[in-house]
């Protein structure tokens, strides 16, 4: 039977990852404005810890849509289409944000190491430094996109 709305923890996690998304892309753009290393180690560690948190939710809420139904689509046709174009570029942007960003700063040649809200050492990645272009290149590239998604 296909419920007429989607189940409290799918519309939580949404909203949940909505707001940190807005607030990292917000974040992710203010951190080029600062100048000095002192002045960037602090939102830089908040930026980590809220893209290891994105991904945590993201991952959740993959596993709420497949554990149960969701709602029938409420339009067909080229908008339907278009809703899962944003849809999937969405949930691309919710996991591969936070990946990619994982791999730039595990490739980085400064080594910081990343603690998750100023407590949980989060290890680095096995990456070599030929990733940090590509993985900076398709982060910064998921945040413009990210917030045309947002904006659609």
């Amino acid at each position: 039977m296909t419920p007429q709305r989607y189940s409290r923890a799918a519309i939580g996690l949404h909203w949940a990852i909505a707001a940190l998304l807005a607030f990292q892309l917000g974040l992710g753009w203010r951190m080029g404005d600062l100048g000095s290393v002192s002045a960037m180690y602090a939102p830089f560690q908040l930026h980590k810890s809220i893209g290891i948190l994105v991904l945590m939710l993201s991952l959740a809420r993959v596993a709420v849509r497949f554990a149960r139904p969701r709602p029938a689509a409420a339009a067909g046709g080229l908008t339907g289409l278009l809703a899962t174009g944003v849809h999937a570029g969405l949930y691309v942007l919710m996991i591969g944000g936070p990946l990619t960003g994982w791999a730039l700063v595990s490739s980085a040649k400064l080594k910081l190491p990343t603690l998750l809200f100023s407590t949980i050492p989060w290890p680095h990645l096995p990456l070599g430094p030929v990733w940090h272009e590509p993985a900076e290149a398709l982060h910064g590239l998921l945040g413009v996109v990210g917030a045309a998604l947002i904006v659609l």
